[in-house]
């Protein structure tokens, strides 16, 4: 699988995320890009190196969630539905466009990864959940949530933020290396405030 496929798509794929509304605080280009380099980085840390497999997860991480164009609510769902096309489109095979849209499908809340791409994908996508960045990256999902009145008020934030820390997990040994100690020092933090 060549991968002028995946540039020609990136372009277009950037594209409509960058047409995302400013109220797209956290689900924006910067997300999605940020995903895509943790979910190369995790790979590596795994082992992964059959370049048909990279590519796919490459592909996956760039498109799961380009659904946002359409829709809030079940974007994954509704970004396998975008995407399907764009990747006939440039060449995808239907083995490669089922394996990109399960690990899409993968990171809808709560993740449920059925393989091991799918897995690395899950942990690239809440990645920052064990950063140093997380205070800053969370403040941008906190205002988005308020701009889409996901959420009546700051204080359930606080509450529901420390809800998913404690619910979430990584999935990938080196997902759980590189991240889990920072974010159990995040929940600790969050639960003496």
């Amino acid at each position: 699988m060549p991968t002028q496929q995946y540039d020609a798509l990136y372009d277009i794929i950037v594209a409509l995320i960058s047409s995302l509304p400013p109220s797209f605080t956290y689900h924006n280009l910067g997300h999605t890009l940020d995903v895509v380099k943790e979910s190369q980085a995790i790979a590596a840390a795994e082992g992964i190196t059959d370049a048909d497999d990279l590519l796919r997860l490459r592909t996956a991480a760039l498109l799961h969630d380009v659904g946002f164009v359409k829709t809030y609510n079940t974007h994954e769902m509704v970004g396998c539905v975008v995407a399907e096309p764009l990747l006939q489109e440039f060449g995808y095979t239907p083995a490669d466009i089922e394996a990109i849209k399960r690990m899409i499908m993968a990171t809808e809340i709560p993740q449920n990864p059925l393989d091991q791409l799918s897995a690395i994908l899950c942990d690239a996508d809440l990645d920052y959940l064990g950063r140093p960045d997380f205070y800053a990256i969370a403040q941008t999902l906190k205002t988005e949530w308020i701009n889409h009145q996901i959420m009546a008020s700051e204080d359930e934030w606080e509450a529901r933020q420390l809800t998913f820390l404690r619910g979430h997990r990584y999935f990938t040994p080196s997902g759980i290396q590189r991240r889990e100690k920072q974010k159990q020092q995040y929940i600790r933090q969050l639960s003496q405030e």
